[in-house]
């Protein structure tokens, strides 16, 4: 069977028809990457600015708490090495 030169422009217009499609999708696939990847970044970006003041808070918050705890429990400990 002989090689047509038709039959060799055939194969190359499929060649060349795949790889464009193939290239088309890869696009697609890596633009939809980074769009996925800029929303994980703004939402953990928002979430950054609405729980860094939180956390903050609550740290401040417990320091005063936990020095009462302990100098409360201080107390209590001179008490019972008293005999109280």
């Amino acid at each position: 069977m002989a090689v047509q030169p038709i039959d060799i422009i055939d194969t190359a217009v499929k060649i060349g028809l795949g790889a464009i499609v193939g290239g088309i999708f890869a696009y697609l696939m890596e633009r939809s990457k980074q769009k996925n990847e800029r929303f994980k970044e703004l939402l953990r970006l928002r979430k950054k600015t609405i729980l860094d003041p939180i956390v903050l808070y609550i740290d401040e918050l417990l320091v005063p708490v936990s020095e009462a705890y302990w100098s409360n429990i201080d107390k209590v400990q001179d008490n019972v090495a008293e005999g109280h």
